[in-house]
């Protein structure tokens, strides 16, 4: 059994913190038998993301997909149905998880190459979203990558010791060249994964040279939002598939579940689709907290800037909340999942909305939380 840490899923992402975060559990390493995958998105302020929902979609014969910089790619008769994570003006940082639990994400991983044969302009954003929607599995989705690199060229040119030691026995000296999987020292559930991703401090790792490198917290400030996807083969895939995630930083935030089921996000996990200014974005998340549900981004944003100004003990607190929801959520999830099973047979609406409801729950919980953290003096 392994788990693969630090996993380039695709190529590289362009962002100006050290790079993001991933790593994926293999179903013999899982405590329930599903294959997960945990990734930290890190990308310097100014930032917003937002969530959507995109249905399955037919098109006309003859259709074309347009690329960013120019060039065009036959599109497909049927494309198949994902959840976005957008980041509005990040060509790199979007992430996506489609109908059959393929799950598309991006870590910075700079090539050496500095004179990269491009044709057409290249492709680059598109390339995601393109794996999204045409792969059913995963090895489609990294051939098709390769074929569309191959076509076009891609347009752009790392923290593993800490999570490597987060799940073995044995024990690993940093240096450069770590292993690419480890075997764990214990089947990983959900919630482990949620606590490597949290990990944002030296001192949780075991003692090295304070000057290494490769020392390093997994959730750094930058990150401004984080996902644990958890995808079982023995359920239908509207149940089967939960995307876990939060926004800002997991350090102070808090999970919340969506199963592929739901009709869409909740109206507030979508805001404005632009990327804002620099001084927008310090008045939002500067100004006295408001747990408002219409703004999701904004308001975990603010909560961690809020709890970061308090200290450690805030810091603690929220994790100890977050941990505390987060189990609650996890002990209602197989009711709320066997009532859907049963609801799919008769009212697939009703198995949405039972989802949904469910969802917005932990979501609604989150901000109570987050409200009474901060009360607390």
């Amino acid at each position: 059994m392994t788990i693969l840490v630090c996993v380039c899923a695709l190529l590289a992402a362009a962002a100006p913190c050290p790079g993001c975060f991933s790593f994926v559990v293999g179903k013999d390493a899982s405590a329930d038998g599903c294959v997960i995958v945990a990734h930290n998105e890190d990308d310097g302020p100014p930032q917003i993301v937002n969530h959507h929902k995109v249905p399955r979609r037919t098109h006309p014969r003859g259709a074309t997909v347009k690329l960013r910089n120019g060039g065009a790619v036959e599109q497909v008769q049927q494309t198949w149905a994902y959840l976005w994570s957008e980041m509005p003006g990040m060509r790199f940082s979007d992430s996506y998880v489609n109908e059959w639990g393929v799950t598309v994400t991006s870590d910075n991983c700079p090539s050496r190459e500095d004179k990269p044969e491009i044709s057409e302009g290249g492709i680059g954003y598109m390339l995601r979203r393109l794996v999204a929607e045409r792969a059913p599995t995963a090895r489609e989705g990294v051939l098709l990558a390769g074929r569309l690199v191959e076509r076009f060229g891609y347009i752009d040119s790392g923290r593993q010791w800490s999570g490597l030691t987060c799940v073995t026995e044995r024990k690993i000296e940093p240096r450069p060249d770590l292993p690419f999987s480890v075997v764990p020292n214990r089947k990983l559930s959900v919630s482990d994964a949620m606590q490597i991703l949290r990990h944002d401090k030296k001192n949780e790792t075991p003692a090295v040279p304070p000057d290494s490198r490769l020392v390093c917290a997994l959730c750094s400030g930058g990150t401004q939002t984080s996902f644990v996807t958890q995808m079982r083969r023995d359920l239908r895939r509207d149940v089967g598939i939960v995307y876990w995630v939060c926004l800002a930083s997991p350090r102070t935030s808090f999970y919340v579940p969506f199963h592929f089921g739901i009709t869409d996000f909740p109206a507030g996990w979508r805001l404005e689709s632009e990327r804002p200014t620099r001084a927008y974005y310090d008045r939002k998340v500067q100004a006295p907290f408001a747990a408002n549900p219409l703004e999701a981004f904004w308001t975990f944003s603010n909560f961690r800037d809020r709890v970061a100004g308090k200290g450690h003990a805030a810091v603690k607190a929220a994790r100890k909340r977050a941990l505390d929801l987060e189990r609650h959520a996890m002990e209602l999830q197989e009711p709320v999942e066997q009532a859907a099973r049963q609801l799919y047979e008769t009212d697939r609406p009703a198995a949405a909305r039972l989802l949904e409801n469910y969802s917005k729950g932990v979501y609604l919980a989150s901000l109570e939380a987050m409200g009474a953290i901060l009360a607390e003096e």
